[in-house]
């Protein structure tokens, strides 16, 4: 029984190396001969089987060598510890806590083992991104990811793989709309809005910055979440930095169209950082006619 139980442990990482090394073989050969781009662009999904083999293997490692400590110095105990149920469901649970663990940090979260062309092999992305996650990090990780490790410029057919990247240039609109009104409109006639009374000849306009910072809509607006339009797609249709209806900015498709690919590429080109600490931006209202910082704020560009 005792021999059974640990050729069991023992066959777990044989097993979970043996694909280790079979899926690197078939995978990264073709990539050196052939140099296959298509196969390169799609490698974290390879770099993610990787680390769920070795992930499995190093815990049934650990295993193995508690199973060797309990048949050696605790053998009263060994048989109902490493029974032959409880070493199933101890090899079950640790590959479940590997799956988990790797699917939320290396494929929701933009952590990625990949094909790195200068090394000719796998490397992990061990940013601080795995534990401390930051949007400007997650975003440099997934522009990396889809531009082939920033061998070409960002275009606008990657904008399908870059969701988060997405939600964030909205949500960056959504506080910061340079121009924070529609057009000035002029009543012709008495007419009531929402219970106001206006008169003939008055002056209307929309106050975007107001509209976008609605906590019936947008809860917790006052703060930087890129998520919530991730979460909820339908908030996309109540976000109108560009206006509405007929008189909407005409140049809006170009405009979003520029602050994709500008965003983007700064991003994928350069580090940018504070210079210096930056101001407070709590005491500024979204009520104004345009959003304009009233302090100056030192960025440093660092070429990566």
């Amino acid at each position: 029984m005792k021999l059974l139980q640990y050729m069991g442990l023992t066959l777990v990482p044989a097993i979970f190396y043996w694909i280790f090394g079979m899926v690197y073989a078939i995978y990264i050969i073709p990539m050196l001969v052939f140099d296959s781009k298509f196969m390169m662009e799609k490698s974290h999904y390879a770099g993610y089987l990787f680390l769920m083999c070795y992930d499995v293997g190093v815990q049934a490692h650990f295993l193995v060598t508690v199973n060797r400590f309990c048949a050696v110095f605790m053998p009263m105990v060994y048989r109902s510890l490493f029974s032959a149920k409880l070493t199933k469901l101890v090899v079950f649970t640790s590959f479940l806590i590997s799956f988990t663990t790797l699917t939320i940090f290396f494929q929701y979260l933009p952590c990625r083992c990949y094909y790195s062309e200068e090394d000719l092999s796998f490397i992990f992305n061990g940013y601080p991104i795995c534990w401390d996650y930051d949007a400007i990090d997650a975003i440099k990780l997934t522009l990396m990811r889809v531009t082939n490790n920033g061998s070409r410029s960002l275009s606008q057919n990657d904008r399908i793989e870059t969701p988060y990247f997405n939600a964030t240039v909205a949500e960056i609109q959504r506080h910061a709309s340079v121009l924070n009104v529609n057009f000035w409109k002029t009543s012709d006639a008495p007419t009531t809005i929402n219970g106001y009374q206006l008169n003939s000849g008055e002056i209307l306009t929309a106050q975007l910055g107001g509209l976008h910072a609605n906590e019936n809509i947008f809860k917790d607006a006052d703060k930087f979440n890129p998520d919530r339009f991730l979460e909820n797609e339908k908030l996309l249709h109540q976000l109108i930095p560009f206006g509405i209806g007929k008189r909407s900015c005409v140049g809006e498709n170009l405009a979003r169209s520029n602050l994709y690919l500008m965003f983007g590429n700064l991003l994928l080109r350069y580090d940018i950082k504070p210079h210096k600490k930056l101001p407070s931006t709590a005491d500024q209202l979204p009520y104004t006619s345009a959003k304009i910082p009233d302090r100056s704020v030192n960025l440093e560009f660092v070429r990566i």
